[in-house]
């Protein structure tokens, strides 16, 4: 029940996040986040092998997490600096819309 309950405050508080950066961040984070989880599902099984030696019990947990964290924050940091800038709605819809695709993100 309490990690079901610290699930749902995370994914509330990211919402939160993304309607404060508004619709395009958030656009930009769901699409990221699909990339890299694709890409996370693709190659953990690989980084899992190379843990199974120092870590056994963790080993695919810590793949997972290290093969989609790593890759998503590598590409915001890059897309950031190729897009400096940010559209620009009317604040109630740049609000919704950035809530929306911020739960989508974290689901």
């Amino acid at each position: 029940m309490v990690l079901i309950i610290a699930a749902a405050i995370l994914v509330l508080a990211i919402a939160f996040f993304q309607v404060l950066q508004g619709i395009f961040s958030a656009l930009i984070m769901a699409i990221l986040a699909v990339l890299c989880a694709a890409l996370s599902f693709a190659v953990y099984p690989l980084v899992a092998e190379l843990l199974y030696t120092t870590q056994p019990a963790h080993a695919d947990a810590l793949a997972i997490i290290a093969t989609f964290i790593l890759p998503l924050l590598a590409l915001r940091i890059l897309i950031d600096r190729f897009i400096p800038g940010n559209v620009v709605l009317g604040v109630w819809a740049d609000r919704v819309a950035g809530g929306i695709l911020g739960i989508l993100t974290e689901s």
